[in-house]
C-alpha cells in the first residue's frame, strides 16, 4: 500500500488536472507539500480495501460452501470433478470481487475526490460531508457499476488461474479460502493463501 498510493495520486491527478504530464504533475505536488503530498488519500485507501477484501472472502467463502454442496452430490469422474470445481471458483470469485467493489463504491469514491485534490487536501468526513451536501447521495454511487464491469472478470481470471494451479498440485481436495487481498499485496501482485482440506471419505 505504501508503495501504490503514489501512483494512485499521480494517476488520478493526470486523469483530473489540465495536464496529463507525468513529471509535471509529480513536480507541482511535491512543490507544493513535499513527499506527503504522494499519500494523500492513504487513509481513505486503506478504508476502502480493508472492507473490499474481508467483503470479498464472507461472500465468496459463503458462495464456494453451497457450491461444494451442490458439486459433492454428483457422481463424475474425478478428472471432470476437478474442471468443474476450477471453473466454478472462477466464475463465483469473480462474482464476490464485483459485489465486494459494488458495495464499497462510496468510499471509492471518496477515496479518489480526495486524491485529485492532493494539492489541497481534505478529510475524509469533509469530502464526504460536501459531496452529500452538494450533489446529493447518489453521487456516491458513481462509478459503482464500472467497477462490477471492470472488476468481475479480472476476479474470475485471478481466481480461475489460482484454483488450477492449486488444483494440479491437490486434485482431491476440496476448498477453504483464507483470502489476503489488496491491502497486502506489494506493488500490483496480490496473492491469496487457500487452506486446502482432503475431502472426508465416506465410509
Amino acid at each position: 500500500m505504501s508503495i501504490r498510493n503514489p501512483f494512485e495520486v499521480v494517476k488520478q491527478n493526470q486523469q483530473y488536472q489540465k495536464t496529463s504530464k507525468t513529471l509535471e504533475i509529480m513536480r507541482a505536488i511535491y512543490n507544493k507539500r513535499g513527499l506527503r503530498g504522494f499519500y494523500t488519500g492513504y487513509g481513505t485507501l486503506l478504508i476502502r480495501e480493508l472492507p473490499t477484501s474481508t467483503l470479498e472472502l464472507v461472500i465468496l467463502e459463503a458462495m464456494l460452501r453451497k457450491f461444494e454442496q451442490h458439486v459433492s452430490r454428483y457422481r463424475v469422474s474425478k478428472e471432470s470433478l476437478v474442471m468443474i470445481r476450477v471453473a466454478g471458483v472462477g466464475v463465483l470469485g469473480g462474482i464476490a470481487y464485483g459485489l465486494a467493489g459494488l458495495i464499497t463504491t462510496p468510499i471509492d469514491v471518496i477515496k479518489s475526490r480526495i486524491m485529485v485534490n492532493a494539492l489541497n487536501p481534505m478529510s475524509f468526513l469533509t469530502c464526504l460531508t460536501n459531496t452529500v451536501r452538494n450533489e446529493g447521495a447518489m453521487a456516491l454511487a458513481k462509478g459503482g457499476l464500472m467497477r462490477v464491469i471492470l472488476g468481475t472478470p479480472g476476479g474470475i481470471l485471478y481466481y480461475f488461474i489460482l484454483y488450477l494451479g492449486l488444483t494440479s498440485v491437490k486434485a482431491d481436495s476440496t476448498l477453504s479460502l483464507i483470502h489476503i487481498s489488496e491491502p497486502t499485496r506489494p506493488l500490483y501482485i496480490s496473492y491469496a493463501v487457500f487452506c486446502l482440506k482432503k475431502k472426508k471419505k465416506k465410509k
